[in-house]
């Protein structure tokens, strides 16, 4: 059983942030969801700008400490569409380098056309700390 509820909805792009940040630094689950049956199915979703978008359930650690401290490295979110291995503009790249991290499998819910920004918080919100420690300013 996960620690995160399937299909647990985030308020915002923090709160997307603190839930992960909480979930690597309180459990030792391998994957966010229970990706038994089929591990591409959204496990938790988020609305990033104005475009709603999932975190699959095989999403693994290793993924999610690369975005926790991708945030807290930049000092903020910041997330943009990519085109995914078959073409489809649905994947969701985290930071200012449109990083696809290994094991973070974020998409928008629908395909959208063509790669665009999302969302930058690092105008507007900081993060500080380390990867372990970061908060929010």
């Amino acid at each position: 059983m996960s620690a995160i509820e399937r299909n647990y909805e985030c308020g915002s792009e923090r709160e997307f942030f603190e839930l992960l940040r909480w979930w690597s630094e309180n459990t030792d689950e391998a994957t966010v969801g229970d990706p038994q049956n089929f591990g591409g199915r959204p496990w938790i979703r988020v609305t990033i700008g104005d475009v709603p978008c999932h975190l699959n359930a095989d999403t693994r650690r290793k993924g999610v400490d690369n975005f926790v401290r991708s945030v807290v490295a930049e000092g903020g979110a910041s997330f943009s569409v990519v085109t995914n291995t078959r073409g489809r503009a649905n994947k969701v790249a985290v930071g200012q380098s449109k990083q696809v991290w290994p094991f973070f499998y974020l998409y928008t819910d629908r395909e959208i056309a063509g790669p665009r920004e999302l969302w930058d918080s690092s105008i507007s919100l900081g993060v500080t700390g380390n990867a372990a420690r970061s908060t929010w300013e």
